[in-house]
Protein backbone atom coordinates (compact mmCIF):
# COMPACT_ATOMS: atom_id res chain seq x y z
CA UNK A 1 0.00 0.00 0.00
CA UNK A 2 1.34 3.62 -0.52
CA UNK A 3 1.77 5.51 2.28
CA UNK A 4 -0.16 8.28 1.07
CA UNK A 5 -3.59 6.15 1.38
CA UNK A 6 -2.10 4.89 4.63
CA UNK A 7 -1.92 7.64 6.36
CA UNK A 8 -5.49 8.70 4.83
CA UNK A 9 -7.01 5.68 6.37
CA UNK A 10 -5.28 5.94 9.48
CA UNK A 11 -6.77 9.49 9.51
CA UNK A 12 -10.40 8.59 8.60
CA UNK A 13 -9.95 5.36 11.27
CA UNK A 14 -8.81 7.53 14.16
CA UNK A 15 -11.75 11.04 13.21
CA UNK A 16 -14.66 8.27 13.47
CA UNK A 17 -13.31 6.60 16.10
CA UNK A 18 -13.07 10.41 18.04
CA UNK A 19 -17.35 11.15 17.15
CA UNK A 20 -19.77 11.87 19.54
CA UNK A 21 -21.29 8.96 21.38
CA UNK A 22 -24.99 8.00 20.34
CA UNK A 23 -27.46 8.84 22.66
CA UNK A 24 -28.44 6.41 24.90
CA UNK A 25 -31.88 5.51 25.96
CA UNK A 26 -31.63 8.02 28.90
CA UNK A 27 -31.20 10.97 27.08
CA UNK A 28 -34.51 9.95 24.66
CA UNK A 29 -36.12 9.97 28.13
CA UNK A 30 -35.06 13.19 28.99
CA UNK A 31 -36.00 15.11 25.99
CA UNK A 32 -39.78 13.76 26.48
CA UNK A 33 -40.13 14.60 29.95
CA UNK A 34 -38.99 18.32 29.03
CA UNK A 35 -41.36 17.87 26.31
CA UNK A 36 -44.19 16.51 28.23
CA UNK A 37 -43.37 19.11 31.14
CA UNK A 38 -43.32 22.09 28.78
CA UNK A 39 -47.13 20.94 27.45
CA UNK A 40 -48.06 20.32 30.73
CA UNK A 41 -47.22 23.66 31.52
CA UNK A 42 -49.31 25.17 28.21
CA UNK A 43 -52.09 23.43 29.45
CA UNK A 44 -52.34 24.67 32.56
CA UNK A 45 -52.08 28.21 31.80
CA UNK A 46 -54.92 27.47 29.03
CA UNK A 47 -56.82 26.55 31.54
CA UNK A 48 -56.48 29.22 33.62
CA UNK A 49 -57.32 31.47 30.73
CA UNK A 50 -60.62 29.86 30.16
CA UNK A 51 -60.95 30.05 34.06
CA UNK A 52 -60.80 33.98 33.66
CA UNK A 53 -63.14 33.92 30.72
CA UNK A 54 -66.02 31.63 32.30
CA UNK A 55 -65.93 34.05 35.62
CA UNK A 56 -66.30 36.66 33.41
CA UNK A 57 -69.48 35.46 32.37
CA UNK A 58 -70.55 34.47 35.59
CA UNK A 59 -69.55 37.20 37.50
CA UNK A 60 -71.97 39.85 35.46
CA UNK A 61 -73.84 41.16 38.10
CA UNK A 62 -77.62 42.45 37.07
CA UNK A 63 -78.75 43.42 40.30
CA UNK A 64 -79.25 47.17 40.65
CA UNK A 65 -80.83 50.28 39.39
CA UNK A 66 -80.34 51.26 35.51
CA UNK A 67 -81.27 54.37 33.77
CA UNK A 68 -83.34 52.95 30.45
CA UNK A 69 -84.18 54.78 27.61
CA UNK A 70 -87.00 53.60 25.17
CA UNK A 71 -87.24 54.57 21.03
CA UNK A 72 -90.33 53.47 19.65
CA UNK A 73 -91.40 53.21 16.06
CA UNK A 74 -94.50 51.83 14.91
CA UNK A 75 -97.30 51.67 12.60
CA UNK A 76 -101.38 51.43 13.67
CA UNK A 77 -103.52 48.95 12.34
CA UNK A 78 -105.03 49.63 8.35
CA UNK A 79 -107.29 51.86 7.61
CA UNK A 80 -105.64 54.66 8.86
CA UNK A 81 -101.81 53.23 9.26
CA UNK A 82 -100.72 55.88 11.02
CA UNK A 83 -96.81 56.11 11.80
CA UNK A 84 -95.57 57.05 15.49
CA UNK A 85 -92.78 57.62 17.37
CA UNK A 86 -92.87 57.23 21.60
CA UNK A 87 -89.49 57.63 23.51
CA UNK A 88 -89.42 56.89 26.94
CA UNK A 89 -87.05 57.75 30.19
CA UNK A 90 -87.00 56.28 33.40
CA UNK A 91 -85.53 53.55 35.99
CA UNK A 92 -85.70 49.75 35.94
CA UNK A 93 -84.43 47.95 38.90
CA UNK A 94 -83.54 44.28 38.77
CA UNK A 95 -83.67 42.56 42.67
CA UNK A 96 -81.85 39.30 43.36
CA UNK A 97 -85.42 37.65 43.51
CA UNK A 98 -85.93 37.94 39.15
CA UNK A 99 -88.45 40.44 39.80
CA UNK A 100 -88.17 44.05 38.18
CA UNK A 101 -89.66 47.61 38.55
CA UNK A 102 -89.89 49.84 36.04
CA UNK A 103 -90.81 53.67 36.51
CA UNK A 104 -91.42 55.44 32.90
CA UNK A 105 -91.70 58.51 31.24
CA UNK A 106 -92.96 58.76 27.59
CA UNK A 107 -93.03 61.42 25.02
CA UNK A 108 -95.55 60.13 22.17
CA UNK A 109 -95.31 61.97 18.74
CA UNK A 110 -98.23 60.95 16.27
CA UNK A 111 -100.79 62.35 14.13
CA UNK A 112 -102.53 63.95 17.35
CA UNK A 113 -99.41 66.09 17.95
CA UNK A 114 -96.94 65.24 21.23
CA UNK A 115 -98.41 63.73 24.24
CA UNK A 116 -96.95 62.15 27.30
CA UNK A 117 -97.14 58.39 28.60
CA UNK A 118 -96.08 58.27 31.97
CA UNK A 119 -96.32 54.96 34.12
CA UNK A 120 -95.32 52.38 36.37
CA UNK A 121 -94.63 48.40 34.96
CA UNK A 122 -93.40 45.13 36.95
CA UNK A 123 -91.50 41.85 35.31
CA UNK A 124 -89.63 39.19 36.13
CA UNK A 125 -86.25 38.59 34.59
CA UNK A 126 -83.76 35.42 34.10
CA UNK A 127 -80.49 35.20 32.94
CA UNK A 128 -78.56 32.89 30.53
CA UNK A 129 -75.06 33.65 29.85
CA UNK A 130 -74.87 37.00 28.63
CA UNK A 131 -78.65 37.33 27.85
CA UNK A 132 -81.41 38.41 29.94
CA UNK A 133 -84.72 37.73 29.22
CA UNK A 134 -87.31 40.71 30.69
CA UNK A 135 -91.05 39.85 31.05
CA UNK A 136 -92.27 43.36 31.63
CA UNK A 137 -95.87 43.75 32.57
CA UNK A 138 -97.82 46.98 31.92
CA UNK A 139 -101.31 48.07 33.16
CA UNK A 140 -102.27 51.06 31.24
CA UNK A 141 -105.92 52.92 30.22
CA UNK A 142 -106.18 50.11 27.72
CA UNK A 143 -105.49 47.06 30.18
CA UNK A 144 -102.64 44.99 31.17
CA UNK A 145 -100.20 43.15 28.58
CA UNK A 146 -97.04 41.65 28.75
CA UNK A 147 -94.04 42.11 26.68
CA UNK A 148 -90.35 39.89 26.88
CA UNK A 149 -87.71 41.00 25.17
CA UNK A 150 -83.84 40.19 25.12
CA UNK A 151 -81.48 42.21 26.90
CA UNK A 152 -77.22 41.73 26.43
CA UNK A 153 -75.47 42.74 28.87
CA UNK A 154 -71.66 44.23 28.62
CA UNK A 155 -69.30 45.90 30.45
CA UNK A 156 -69.74 43.42 33.17
CA UNK A 157 -73.08 43.86 33.60
CA UNK A 158 -72.97 47.82 33.58
CA UNK A 159 -74.81 48.11 30.38
CA UNK A 160 -77.74 46.11 28.48
CA UNK A 161 -78.73 46.61 24.94
CA UNK A 162 -81.77 44.98 23.45
CA UNK A 163 -84.46 45.64 20.62
CA UNK A 164 -87.74 44.10 20.62
CA UNK A 165 -90.44 44.10 18.10
CA UNK A 166 -94.47 43.76 18.06
CA UNK A 167 -96.31 42.43 15.31
CA UNK A 168 -99.55 44.07 14.13
CA UNK A 169 -102.69 42.81 16.15
CA UNK A 170 -106.14 43.50 15.00
CA UNK A 171 -106.59 46.52 17.76
CA UNK A 172 -102.75 47.39 18.31
CA UNK A 173 -100.13 49.06 15.85
CA UNK A 174 -96.46 46.74 15.28
CA UNK A 175 -93.79 48.42 17.12
CA UNK A 176 -90.20 48.26 16.57
CA UNK A 177 -88.17 49.26 19.75
CA UNK A 178 -84.07 49.95 20.97
CA UNK A 179 -83.45 49.69 24.24
CA UNK A 180 -80.51 50.64 26.31
CA UNK A 181 -80.27 50.88 30.12
CA UNK A 182 -76.95 52.13 31.95
CA UNK A 183 -76.11 50.89 35.75
CA UNK A 184 -76.70 53.71 37.84
CA UNK A 185 -75.83 52.04 41.04
CA UNK A 186 -74.82 48.96 42.81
Amino acid sequence: MRPFKLILLLLLTCSSAQQAPAATGTDEVRASNVSLFALTEALNALKVRIANLEDRVNSIKIEGAYAISILQAGISIPPSAEVEFLSFDGTMTFNRDGTLTAVLTGHQNDPLGPSSLNGTASGTWSRSGNTITVALLSVDSSGTSTSTFPLFAADGGRLLVGTSFGPASRDDASSNNLIVLVRTSP
